[in-house]
Order: structure tokens, then sequence, then C-alpha cells
């Protein structure tokens, strides 16, 4: 099929195909980057609430040690000092 435009000529089917290839690629290449980081976004994601409770649970575990009220980790309170700075 030719289509003429004055003294212009089209050949619809005689386009260079590396070009065509290129942009295929380019395309396929680009989703795959986007789905990528998409994937490592999401996993960056879920993590979160988990660093949020651990970030709670070790305020938690300082305030407690810092009020001296009640018992330690093991069950036992910190070892005091005697007045002449020995334990």
């Amino acid at each position: 099929m030719r289509l003429s435009l004055g003294s212009a000529t089209l050949h619809p089917r005689e386009r260079n195909p590396s070009v065509e290839s290129q942009i295929v690629l380019a395309v396929l290449g680009a989703a795959g980057v986007v789905s990528a980081f998409l994937f490592a976004l999401k996993g960056l994601l879920d993590q979160i609430p988990d660093v949020i409770r651990s970030w709670h649970r070790i305020v938690a575990e300082v305030r407690r040690s810092h009020s001296g009220h009640g018992p330690g980790p093991e069950g036992q309170r910190p070892p005091t000092r005697g007045t002449d700075g020995s334990r």
C-alpha cells in the first residue's frame, strides 16, 4: 500500500526495525525498573510497623531501667552502692 501526498510518497511498512526494537526494549526496561522499585518500597514499608514496635519496647525498657522502681529484667534490682562507694 502506497500513500501519495504531493511529491512525497510514504511507505508504512518500510520503517527501521531496530528503532522499533529499541523503543520496545526501553519501555520494557523502564517497566522492569519501576516494578523492582515498587517491590523494594513495599518491602521497606512492610517493616515499618515492626520498627515502631521495637522502638516503643526500647523506650519503655529505658524508662523502666532509669526509674529505679520495680524489678529489673531478670527480676532483680540493680545493685546499690554503699556509703563508701562499694557495691
